[in-house]
């Protein structure tokens, strides 16, 4: 049973959280937050089922911050769009989105790891995605590569990076790999076994960078599947090359689900334990490079970001 999707979504429109991180959104465009809150959570509700054309990226949905995503977003609608948020209203948004530099118009080069065969689906898939294909590099947003590691096997494990901890509520906003950030949650604390302290990380609020350190991003071949199953696009930072990904530690308790207060599940039985725990605490900031997935692994094992060995269902370790 996949862990993702049972925890609380993380951004709650209606909630106090949003709603305190609003006030300055709310301030700048004149309006009340309350009526703010009721048109981001359309303008979201609306954008979760898009099936026409690819999902707006779900952080610059629960961007408030300064000539951000939300209010980039809300000074573009006119009234009637305000009033019923249809499709219409999310096309003003991306455009005006892409006006603003907060996105831009992918454009993807397939390095010379791509065989033909691969290179014939994932063109088809990226002209799906909006995305057109470039043949020089330096002219693309993103370098697909072929990743041996990722793109040859079939990893059903899942794993994940956490981006607040919040001791107060005790719970962790956490980023599950592979998957788009509308799938981010809040899940208990208690379920994050070697999580960093207390933290309220801008990034998870913050729009997505558009480029990797100056550069195009280089993913690998899945960031184009994955979209096209969620037709969403994924955390770059999911799919680059392993030397570069630094994620912060994160272990899952292996359990049976029961219910958080106000709703979702949480899993509260004995801790996945790993040879690498140790380790990784001993890290800055509990960062750590990215588990190597050259053998596949049983579905049923939760992994820590940066352990080498996974739990079965007895908790037992496996090197």
């Amino acid at each position: 049973m996949s862990q993702a999707g049972l925890g609380k979504p993380a951004c709650q429109y209606s909630g106090a959280e949003f709603r305190q991180r609003a006030k300055g959104l709310a301030q700048r465009l004149g309006e009340p937050v309350e009526r703010l809150a009721a048109l981001c959570e359309a303008l979201a509700t609306t954008n979760a089922s898009r099936s026409q054309k690819p999902k707006l990226p779900a952080r610059l949905l629960r961007d408030a911050s300064e000539e951000g995503g939300l209010e980039t977003a809300l000074k573009a609608l006119d009234t009637n769009q305000r009033k019923n948020v249809t499709e219409d209203a999310l096309q003003t948004v991306e455009k005006a989105w892409l006006q603003a530099g907060l996105t831009q118009d992918k454009r993807v080069c397939f390095d010379k790891t791509v065989d033909a065969r691969n290179r014939r689906e994932l063109t088809t898939i990226a002209k799906a995605m909006s995305c057109s294909i470039v043949d020089d590099e330096t002219s693309a947003t993103h370098v697909v590569f072929f990743n041996p590691a990722v793109d040859a096997i079939v990893d059903e494990s899942e794993y994940l990076r956490t981006l607040v901890v919040d001791d107060a509520r005790h719970l962790a906003l956490v980023h599950w790999w592979y998957r788009p950030d509308s799938s981010d949650e809040w899940i208990p604390l208690e379920r994050v076994e070697g999580a960093p302290p207390p933290l309220k990380d801008v990034d998870a609020w913050a729009r997505p960078s558009l480029t990797h350190n100056g550069e195009p991003w280089r993913v690998c071949c899945r960031y184009l599947r994955d979209a096209k199953v969620h037709n969403e696009f994924g955390d770059e930072r999911d799919y680059v090359e392993e030397e570069e990904a630094r994620l912060s530690a994160s272990y899952l308790h292996e359990s049976s689900p029961g219910m958080m207060d106000g709703g979702g599940l949480f899993f509260d039985l004995g801790a996945v334990r790993t040879a690498s725990r140790d380790a990784n605490r001993g890290r800055g900031g509990g960062v750590v490079p990215r588990p190597p997935r050259r053998r596949r692994r049983d579905h049923n094992s939760f992994n820590n970001a940066g352990g080498r060995a996974r739990a079965d269902q007895t908790g037992a370790e496996e090197e």
